[in-house]
């Protein structure tokens, strides 16, 4: 009897649930500055493209209990297309708040699901025989949920993969998914 206790006691020790410790992740209470290339794949209406390829800056801060709070700028160098007018070009630059959590995937990775909140100015231009003419850009807002990958290289470097879909409320239809790589630091 007293060996069946013992072997119960050792198999209860062995499979008893130990408490749950969610790993931190390593941009807790850390501010973060970093830059990204981008793509933006245009899924409105009409040409020309205004994504393409971008440039994007960010920098923020994750509170102790692993909020992001932030800001990015990003600049798209859009695209051109010829029409019966003349050739037709249109880019866009975006300047947001976003806001997301923080979520240890390891000691290394942190996934970021995230929100940006902000305006994004259109810019287009008209050339033809008689000349180049600007067209008349918007400011719109823009809601651009999406997910960010963090990984820490060493300290105080980071790589950055991002995906986001940007919503823009326009007349003109100008979504798009935009697909980001980067580089950053954390202090």
């Amino acid at each position: 009897m007293n060996k069946l206790l013992v072997v119960a006691l050792a198999l209860c020790g062995v499979f008893a649930a130990a408490p749950a410790r969610a790993q931190e992740p390593f941009t807790r209470s850390t501010g973060q500055v970093g830059g990204q290339v981008m793509f933006g794949a245009y899924v409105g209406q009409g040409d020309p493209n205004p994504y393409g390829l971008g440039l994007g800056a960010n920098a923020g801060y994750t509170l102790d209990f692993d909020l992001y709070l932030g800001g990015r700028f990003d600049y798209f160098f859009g695209g051109d297309d010829d029409t019966l007018v003349g050739e037709v070009s249109s880019n866009f630059l975006d300047l947001m708040f976003v806001a997301g959590y923080d979520i240890a995937a390891g000691e290394s990775f942190v996934v970021r699901p995230q929100l940006g909140l902000g305006w994004l100015w259109t810019r287009g231009e008209i050339c033809s025989a008689n000349g180049c003419q600007d067209l008349d850009g918007d400011d719109e807002f823009n809601i651009a949920p999406g997910v960010r990958l963090l990984w820490r290289l060493f300290q105080p470097l980071y790589l950055t993969g991002e995906i986001s879909y940007n919503n823009v409320f326009a007349e003109r239809n100008v979504d798009g998914i935009v697909f980001a790589i980067g580089a950053g630091g954390f202090f």
